[in-house]
């Protein structure tokens, strides 16, 4: 079970920074007058948002990303920086919507894509999880998180299904592996919810 603790962390961990600075790119200046205003007028909050999680001040950090999409709702970077962020604090709820409106500005991210999976899982929708792998993996087919994700959903789904099938032949319990684990709860997915780091490099 620690094994795939540490796999879903070190994903998150290294997903979160690299799809905010993924997104970034999309909310580049583009004419002075335009929305170029708006990325500019955004950009702060975002900064203020990665320091305030560096220091580990998430209610600050998230109070900054709210701020910085209200600036300007089309920045991709700031919802997914925010749904993050939300994830870090186990908000899966709250994380999924902001990564699919960071998704809709910045469809062509895998990154966003895997992040969101990993939200999936956190919730226990592992063929929900598997789809959103699926669609990082087509579109950037060498990306090793992706894969990394890919066979851990693989494993716990057919893990399910085994004890599924168990249980529906003999009516034995579902099994307690290294893989299954317990049923998944709250306080599961707590677990691997650790600070990532927010800076923007990759």
């Amino acid at each position: 079970m620690t094994k795939s603790l540490t796999l879903i962390f070190l994903l998150l961990l290294s997903l979160s920074a690299a799809a905010q600075q993924q997104s970034a790119s999309v909310d580049q200046p583009q004419q002075p007058g335009s929305r170029a205003d708006e990325t500019d007028a955004a950009q702060p909050h975002i900064d203020k948002a990665r320091k305030h999680w560096a220091e580990n001040k998430p209610q600050e950090a998230e109070a900054e990303f709210r701020n910085a999409a209200a600036v300007n709702p089309e920045s991709a970077a700031a919802h997914a920086g925010l749904a993050a962020l939300l994830l870090m604090q186990n908000k899966t709820a709250e994380a999924i919507p902001a990564y699919q409106e960071a998704i809709t500005l910045d469809p062509e991210n895998p990154k966003l894509f895997a992040a969101l999976a990993i939200t999936y899982v956190h919730q226990s929708k592992f063929h929900m999880a598997r789809a959103m792998a699926a669609e990082a993996l087509r579109l950037d087919p060498e990306m090793k998180q992706a894969k990394s994700l890919n066979e851990y959903i693989d494993a716990k789904l057919k893990v399910m299904e085994q004890a599924a099938q168990a249980t529906a032949a003999h009516g034995t319990p579902k099994p307690n592996d290294a893989i299954h684990g317990s049923p998944a709860t709250g306080q599961e997915a707590a677990t691997v919810d650790n600070p990532a780091s927010p800076g923007s490099a990759e």
